[in-house]
């Protein structure tokens, strides 16, 4: 018999938690930017660091980044058409000019849906290629060095280390080693780890991608998926979580999901096994209100931001809300929001459900036979999207015991209205001996009443 799993639910209290750095500068593509300043010289034959930038839009060429202590954590191919993680067998292309995330399965290219960039590189693209503004610091030399944060990003972020460790670095430079655009050198400091990235001849191993681009057709997704992604699009739902040490059938812990907040609310059935839960009902809520000071503790502040709040309750006792903020010293009479840049947008500071891979690789599923009367299940044993599921909801690691996770499902339990349909991402383990569910109701409903009433009370909807 398959056994339901017991994990703590503390874990998720914070759910997928990213640094928010939105809004906080613009970066130019090296294309948009710098085509009218630095000609586009031979990539054999370059002198400073700017035209090896300007030469690498124009050919195809892999850059590996090798840590100090991780070893090689990055290893993509970025050609005209596509670009492929060799780590991971997977990327974006661009066919009949629209841009597609894809896995290779054993050189079988199977495409997600359409993405939303409007193109492989650039500003707008699905990926980093070296998208400086060549404007903001001089390239005419054979090394730049700068920690401004419209140098640092674009490279961290095209080396795969990510933006947010951007506060994190140390030092950030760019270095001609010969007279071959292949020949530039990254180096980059982070809390003192070094990162080097080098930069190689594409060999053309990868082909059979630029082959499925020419020739074949893309891949298909059941409609049903793409119902549930759109459900997950509308950001309002709630995320019910279960504990087979207190009650297994019943949820112990619901999270709401809106376009304005989030929050985690415990049961008073699992407070009282695990009292550390109550301290650990947080939430976040867009209060964007720049016109309308609020009085706090006697003095008023401008809210325009994204706020931390607790909650003293629990999900059946009523409680009061609290809230983490004081005057922003870099911005007097303002609020101090809960993150270290002005952040805008719950969804993403909070990285809900729809910004994991899952949703953009729905083809890796497929449809098998469901255990739950009257529901379709769709199961994947591709590790990338479990891994993915898993970070998002701030499980990695918690199934080690278990043997980690085998196999996700989505699971879709219809009613008669959107609101009662239930969303479950089964996860199972080797064998499928045990699961965990992460399940989901009350799509385009969801409401948690303490917030509601304060966005009442501050007229802000």
């Amino acid at each position: 018999m398959r056994k339901k799993l017991i994990l703590s639910l503390l874990v998720l209290s914070s759910i997928g938690l990213t640094a928010c750095n939105q809004g906080t500068t613009s970066l130019m593509s090296s294309g948009e930017s710098s085509s009218s300043q630095t000609s586009i010289v031979s990539s054999d034959n370059v002198s400073t660091v700017g035209e090896a930038l300007q030469a690498l839009k124009t050919i195809d060429f892999e850059l590996v980044t090798i840590s100090t202590n991780e070893g090689k954590v990055f290893d993509t191919v970025f050609t005209q058409d596509f670009t492929y993680d060799a780590l991971n067998s997977q990327g974006y292309l661009v066919k009949d000019g629209k841009v597609y995330p894809y896995i290779d399965d054993n050189q079988t290219i199977r495409t997600g849906l359409e993405s939303t960039f409007t193109s492989l590189y650039g500003q707008d693209g699905a990926v980093s290629n070296f998208d400086l503004d060549l404007s903001l610091l001089d390239y005419s030399t054979e090394e730049v060095t700068s920690l401004k944060r419209d140098f640092v990003v674009p490279i961290i972020k095209m080396m795969g280390i990510g933006e947010e460790y951007y506060t994190t670095v140390l030092s950030c430079r760019l270095y001609l080693d010969g007279n071959k655009a292949t020949d530039l050198g990254i180096e980059v400091n982070v809390d003192g780890s070094i990162y080097r990235g080098l930069i190689l001849d594409y060999e053309g191993e990868f082909d059979y991608v630029d082959e499925f681009i020419k020739n074949d057709a893309l891949s298909t997704i059941d409609p049903l998926l793409l119902h549930v992604k759109e459900l997950f699009d509308q950001d309002n739902y709630t995320l019910c979580l279960y504990d087979d040490a207190s009650t297994p059938d019943t949820p112990t812990s619901y999270s709401y999901f809106t376009d304005d907040y989030y929050i985690q609310i415990f049961t008073n059935a699992y407070i009282a096994l695990n009292p550390l839960a109550q301290s650990q009902q947080y939430g976040y809520m867009e209060i964007l209100n720049p016109d309308t000071p609020i009085n706090v503790n006697g003095q008023d502040l401008i809210f325009d931001d994204i706020y931390m709040f607790t909650y003293s309750g629990s999900y059946e006792t009523e409680g009061s809300l609290g809230i983490y903020t004081r005057d922003n010293p870099s911005k007097p009479g303002y609020a101090q929001g809960a993150f270290t840049y002005r952040c805008t947008d719950i969804s993403q500071v909070m990285n809900y459900p729809r910004y994991s891979s899952l949703f953009s690789y729905l083809q890796v599923f497929e449809e098998t036979e469901s255990e739950i009367e009257g529901a379709r299940t769709f199961s994947t044993t591709y590790q990338p999207v479990i891994a993915d599921i898993l970070d998002n909801y701030g499980l990695t690691g918690g199934f080690d015991n278990y043997g980690g996770i085998e196999t996700l499902q989505i699971i879709d339990i219809p009613e008669s209205n959107r609101a009662n349909e239930r969303v479950i991402f089964r996860l199972l383990t080797p064998g499928g001996t045990g699961y965990y569910d992460l399940d989901h109701t009350n799509f385009g409903s969801t409401e948690f009443a303490p917030f509601e009433d304060l966005r009442q009370s501050l007229n802000l909807d």
